[in-house]
C-alpha cells in the first residue's frame, strides 16, 4: 500500500495534479477576491451584466484563434508531427484570423452593446475589446503550447502571473468605475497579460511561436481545423448557451435573479476548476499518447478512482459551509444561493464525471461523435432550463443543468463501453 502511494506522487498525473492544483487554488482565491470586490461594488445587476461580457469575450477570443488551443495541445505532444509547422500554421492562420474579428467587433460595437446590454451606453467597451482581441488569441495559444510541451512549471507561472495581473486590473478598475470599470477590466487584461507572458518564456530555449511562411502546412491546418470543429461546438456553444439562458432569465424575471444565477455557476466555477484544469493539462496529452484500449481504460479508471472521491468531498464540505461560503465570497444580497447550492452540486459531480471519460474523443479526434453530441446536449440544456424555469424559477435552470449532465454522463458511458467494460488489446 505504502508502494503504490509512493508509486502514485511520483507519477505524471499526481504531478499535474499537484502542480495544477496549487495554480489553480492561487487562480481561485484571486477570482474569489476579485467576485468579492464586484459583489460588493456592483451587486447582483452588474454580476448578471459581467456574465453576458464575459461570455461574449470567450466567444469571441475562441473564434479569434480558431478555436486551435486543444489541437496544437494534442500536435505539439504527438512527437510524429514537426512542432514548427504546428506552431507556423496555427500562428499565422490565428493572425489573419483575429486582426480581421477584432475589427469586426469594432465596426458592429453598437449593435453588441445594444444586444448584450439592452443600451448602446457600452459602445466603447467593445471598441477596447476589439484592439485588444490579437493579444487574447496569443495568449490562449501560448499556453496550450506550453501544455503540449507538458511543461507544467512555466504553465504555473504564467497561469499565477495572469491571475495577479487580473487581480490589479479588475479590483482596481471595479472598485474606481463600478460597472464599467469592470467591463473594461475584463476588455483590456488579458492583453496586458500576454506581455508579461512573454517575459516569462523570453529565455527560454522551447519554440513557443513562428511566423515562418515556409513551415505553413495545408496538411497541418486540415488537422488543426478537425480540432477547430469540436472546439467550436464546446467552447463556443456553451457561452452561446449562457448568453441565451441568462437573456431568458432576465427578460422573464430580472437583473437580480439573472444574477444569482451567475453567481451559482460562478461559485461552482470556482471549484471544479481544480479539476477541469487538471484534466485539460494532463489528460489530453495523455489519452492521445495512448494506443489500445486496455491502456485507455487503465488511465480512466485510474483517474476516477482519484477524482470520484474528491469531488464528493469537496461537494460535501462546499454543501455544509455554503452560508459561511456565500457572504465570505459574494455579500448579503446574494445569501437566496444557498438553497440553490445543492442542485448545482449534483450537476458539478456528473459533469466532472462524464468529462473523465468524454476527453476520449478529443484525444481520439471523434469529430462527428463529439460535434454531434455537444450540440445535441446544448439543444436539450436550453429547453430543459427554458422549461423549468417557468416552473422552479432560478432554481429550476440549476436542476436543468443536473439533469442534461446526467445524461450526458449515461451518454459518453454507453458510447465508450467497449473500452470501458470489456478487455481487449486492440
Amino acid at each position: 500500500m505504502i508502494k503504490k502511494i509512493k508509486l502514485f506522487f511520483k507519477s505524471e498525473f499526481a504531478v499535474a495534479l499537484s502542480t495544477t492544483s496549487i495554480t489553480t487554488g492561487i487562480q481561485m482565491m484571486v477570482g474569489l477576491v476579485i467576485n468579492k470586490i464586484l459583489a460588493v461594488t456592483i451587486g447582483p445587476s452588474g454580476i448578471a451584466l459581467m456574465g453576458q461580457f464575459t461570455n461574449f469575450k470567450e466567444l469571441v477570443t475562441n473564434l479569434a484563434n480558431g478555436s486551435f488551443g486543444q489541437g496544437v495541445t494534442k500536435y505539439v505532444a504527438d512527437p510524429e508531427v514537426d512542432n514548427k509547422k504546428v506552431l507556423a500554421t496555427s500562428n499565422l492562420f490565428t493572425a489573419v484570423l483575429s486582426i480581421s474579428i477584432g475589427v469586426i467587433v469594432m465596426i458592429f460595437s453598437s449593435t453588441f452593446s445594444e444586444m448584450l446590454f439592452k443600451t448602446k451606453d457600452f459602445s466603447f467597451i467593445f471598441i477596447i475589446f476589439g484592439f485588444t482581441v490579437p493579444f487574447f488569441a496569443f495568449n490562449n495559444l501560448l499556453l496550450a503550447t506550453v501544455n503540449g510541451y507538458r511543461n507544467y512549471k512555466t504553465l504555473a507561472k504564467l497561469k499565477i502571473a495572469n491571475s495577479l495581473i487580473a487581480l490589479v486590473i479588475s479590483g482596481s478598475l471595479a472598485w474606481y468605475l463600478l460597472v464599467k470599470g469592470a467591463l473594461i477590466a475584463q476588455a483590456i487584461n488579458t492583453s496586458l497579460i500576454f506581455f508579461a507572458s512573454l517575459l516569462i518564456i523570453f529565455k527560454s530555449r522551447k519554440l513557443y511561436f513562428s511566423f515562418d511562411r515556409s513551415n505553413y502546412d495545408k496538411k497541418v491546418l486540415k488537422m488543426l481545423l478537425a480540432f477547430t470543429l469540436m472546439a467550436v461546438t464546446s467552447t463556443m456553444l456553451k457561452p452561446i448557451v449562457q448568453m441565451i439562458i441568462r437573456s431568458y432569465i432576465l427578460d422573464n424575471s430580472g437583473e437580480f435573479e439573472a444574477g444569482i444565477w451567475e453567481g451559482t455557476k460562478r461559485l461552482s466555477d470556482y471549484y471544479t476548476q481544480i479539476i477541469t484544469v487538471a484534466l485539460g493539462v494532463y489528460y489530453l496529452p495523455r489519452l492521445s499518447s495512448l494506443q489500445s484500449n486496455n491502456a485507455l481504460k487503465k488511465e480512466i479508471f485510474y483517474g476516477l478512482k482519484i477524482i470520484v472521491p474528491f469531488i464528493t468531498g469537496l461537494g460535501l464540505l462546499i454543501f455544509f459551509l455554503k452560508d459561511l461560503i456565500i457572504l465570505t465570497l459574494f455579500s448579503k444580497e446574494f445569501g437566496v444561493m444557498s438553497e440553490y447550492i445543492y442542485a448545482q452540486l449534483i450537476g458539478d459531480f456528473f459533469m466532472i464525471t462524464s468529462f473523465m471519460i468524454a476527453y476520449l474523443m478529443l484525444a481520439k479526434v471523434m469529430v462527428k461523435l463529439f460535434v454531434t453530441s455537444q450540440v445535441i446536449f446544448a439543444i436539450t440544456r436550453l429547453i430543459f432550463s427554458m422549461y423549468f424555469f417557468d416552473i422552479a424559477g432560478v432554481e429550476g435552470v440549476i436542476w436543468a443543468n443536473a439533469l442534461n449532465y446526467f445524461l450526458y454522463l449515461l451518454f459518453v458511458t454507453i458510447a465508450f463501453r467497449k473500452i470501458l467494460f470489456t478487455n481487449s488489446n486492440t
